[in-house]
């Protein structure tokens, strides 16, 4: 034997995949664990004397010996009134194992065709209503009141909450921020996500209390064993609220997933899209990937109202937004008054500039100097040339503007010529 050669254990196995995540090999662990229990009561041994009996067959009768067993071990995990879903998924974290320890190669294509599947139910599940949370909330702790709010205005999975710390939580504008770390969620991409004041209410008497690298909602380090904790919590709390009916499948319709639903429903009806990318949905993340933080909460904060579960806290935020939406539009209406006065102030010296300004003077120099130059006025044109060199040169802006008004003003109504039209300027006359 070579001193490479390795017995192949359910320990070396694990040893094999220990670069995947904690997560991945607490259920590769528990798919195993159910086939254990399996091979105890269907062959009355250990799954390591299983593993063993199918090593030593050859060929063809090998592969139908495992084919055979895994289809022993579908019709078993039917029989316990697992879903078809979890089905499928047991055998799908189970066939890796299973090749190791038979050291058989077993192709997806003959897993297809060789393995009846119980069939997916596609039952439409009821979305969780607001007396329904509400006296899951009357029956929950503190503690477990402040993460279920923090699920249901979040979207946070259950598994990435109960691994969130203090430091994961800051303060962002108005609202608590939380960054989901990419090694907490299921897709290993780092997302923010926001909680409702409501859940803020909740969360932040926990906060105070504990250092940042302290879990807030875990209840152990190993966050397997944190959901379980959570899910067992939930399913005693839902037999003491009255909630335990189930669907055709076996579902539970109350879980703590469907508080995560209830987010993701509720702000699709506000902003399409925006739930599923705070959920964590790879194809809605790279749509509001362009968004910043501010921008995600501002979409939140019109969503928010929808996330409230008392009725008193839900009337109070739409009245704070009425009144906030008021003071906007009323500060928007100022302003937009002040700008329409700057506008015509601009405009008026801007039309007064085209009539009475110096174009306007030249325009009238050029016409008077061309009319005498008609008549061969040579007296006139004198005039009209030196009035207008000394007007030009002695009279103010403004004066030079208020004078050609009046004389304008009075030739258009047909007066005759006038030296009070000069009055304005009798000071730089004489100077």
């Amino acid at each position: 034997m070579s001193i490479l050669d390795k017995a192949r254990t359910k320990e070396t196995y694990f040893e094999r995949i220990s670069v995947k995540s904690r997560n991945t090999k607490n259920a590769v662990r528990t798919a195993i664990n159910s086939f254990e229990n399996f091979c105890q009561k269907r062959y009355h041994q250990n799954s390591d004397y299983v593993f063993e009996e199918l090593s030593k067959l050859k060929g063809d009768g090998k592969e139908n010996q495992i084919f055979e067993a895994l289809q022993d071990f579908i019709n078993y995990l039917n029989e316990q009134n697992h879903t078809a879903w979890t089905v499928r998924l047991t055998l799908l974290r189970l066939k890796p194992y299973l090749a190791y320890r038979t050291m058989t190669k077993i192709h997806s294509e003959d897993f297809k065709a060789e393995l009846n599947f119980p069939k997916n139910v596609k039952e439409r599940h009821e979305s969780l209503s607001l007396e329904i949370i509400k006296k899951i909330l009357d029956y929950a702790s503190p503690e477990r009141k402040a993460l279920y709010l923090t699920l249901l205005s979040s979207a946070l999975r259950i598994g990435e909450a109960v691994q969130l710390r203090k430091r994961d939580f800051e303060v962002f504008g108005q609202r608590l921020k939380i960054s989901v770390r990419a090694k907490y969620t299921k897709t290993k991409q780092e997302r923010i996500t926001f909680i409702s004041k409501e859940a803020e209410a909740c969360v932040r008497p926990i906060l105070d209390r504990m250092s940042p690298d302290k879990l807030v909602f875990g209840t152990n380090e190993e966050s397997f064993q944190a959901m379980q904790n959570e899910e067992t919590y939930f399913h005693r709390l839902r037999q003491k609220a009255g909630f335990d009916e189930k669907y055709d499948s076996g579902v539970n319709k109350v879980t703590i997933h469907a508080l995560r639903s209830y987010f993701i429903t509720k702000c699709e009806k506000i902003h399409e899209g925006l739930g599923h990318a705070l959920a964590g949905h790879d194809r809605y993340m790279k749509e509001y990937e362009r968004f910043s933080d501010q921008e995600l909460l501002e979409f939140y904060l019109k969503a928010e109202p929808e996330l409230i579960i008392s009725d008193e806290e839900r009337l109070l935020l739409q009245n704070k937004m009425k009144d906030e939406t008021i003071d906007r539009l009323q500060s928007e209406n100022a302003s937009k008054i002040s700008e329409l006065e700057e506008t015509t102030k601009h405009l008026t010296k801007r039309l007064e500039e085209l009539q009475y300004g110096a174009e306007a003077r030249k325009s009238a120099y050029a016409k008077n100097m061309l009319k005498f130059g008609r008549e061969k006025n040579r007296g006139g044109e004198v005039f009209t040339m030196l009035f207008n060199y000394w007007f030009e040169a002695r009279a103010t802006e403004e004066e030079k503007r208020q004078t050609l008004k009046r004389i304008k003003h009075g030739t258009e109504r047909g007066e005759k010529f006038d030296p009070a039209w000069f009055d304005g300027i009798q000071k730089a006359w004489l100077a």
